[in-house]
């Protein structure tokens, strides 16, 4: 008898959840005149935004990208940098500059520095076809031989979007980054 009861108090907080979530919609819809799916650009289809692409100059496609690598590096490292310091574009090239904050154990920092630089990837290339070449220079603070805290420069790639559609991504390895990026360098101190 407990389990019947359960079961219909289950029922009765998921009928009330998806109710809720249409009222919300409708009443934004009155609101707005937009439906929540169409409210930005970062909702719409990866094709659409493609598509719409294909119309703008290069400087508008180039700022496109850089609002979205924004979005991806957005505010200040714990050491006062800020993690986007700066993209550089050549027509079909993107430079990144960026900081990302240090970890205790040097090999977090690593797979972080990983991490960051795939997530980069994977929102950039897809998402902007005039993309051929794209390097990622990263600086993060560790600690000198004197014993003085530095930013320093920790590690570099570079990737072509030829490279970057051989991969699967969704099996891909962080670990692996190195073996599929040209220019791979890392810091010997603080990585080796």
């Amino acid at each position: 008898m407990t389990s019947k009861a359960s079961s219909v108090t289950i029922f009765e907080i998921t009928l009330w959840f998806f109710a809720t979530t249409y009222a919300l919609a409708g009443v934004n819809y009155l609101l707005t005149g937009e439906s929540l799916t169409d409210s930005s650009r970062a909702s719409r289809s990866q094709q659409d935004v493609i598509e719409e692409e294909k119309t703008l100059t290069l400087e508008e496609k180039q700022a496109l990208a850089n609002d979205d690598l924004e979005s991806l590096l957005f505010g200040n490292t714990n050491y006062g940098q800020p993690r986007l310091e700066r993209a550089i574009w050549s027509p079909q090239s993107l430079v990144i500059h960026a900081h990302q904050n240090p970890n205790p154990i040097s090999s977090w920092t690593k797979r972080t520095l990983y991490d960051e630089s795939i997530k980069i990837m994977r929102k950039l290339f897809p998402n902007h076809e005039f993309i051929q070449r794209m390097k990622i220079i990263w600086y993060t603070e560790g600690t000198n031989v004197s014993g003085q805290k530095e930013v320093f420069y920790a590690m570099r790639m570079s990737i072509e979007r030829t490279e970057y559609e051989k991969v699967n991504w969704r099996r891909f390895i962080p670990e692996d980054l190195p073996l599929i990026t040209g220019d791979y360098w890392q810091h010997p101190t603080y990585f080796d």
